[in-house]
């Protein structure tokens, strides 16, 4: 298992925002699938004091749970409210 990512904060272009790129690998427990792959990449919008938003997107290279296909691309999406 491997993994290694950064994040862009407090950048004058970003203000509160915050930019993350990540990239991670790692080997099945069986010896029959394939190494797996992943590169996840999120861009954090503060929207207000109490409101973020977090687009997220994720490319997952030779999934072992799905090992019929060779990539698979999940996007989502994250709301955040403190108080």
């Amino acid at each position: 298992m491997f993994s290694i990512g950064f994040d862009l904060t407090d950048l004058p272009v970003l203000r509160n925002d915050v930019f993350a790129l990540g990239f991670a690998t790692g080997e099945p427990s069986q010896n029959n699938l394939r190494t797996q792959y992943v590169l996840e990449s999120f861009y954090r919008i503060r929207l207000y004091s109490i409101l973020q938003v977090t687009p997220d997107i994720q490319f997952i290279i030779n999934p072992s749970n799905n090992p019929e296909h060779d990539l698979i691309v999940v996007y989502r999406i994250r709301f955040r409210v403190a108080f």
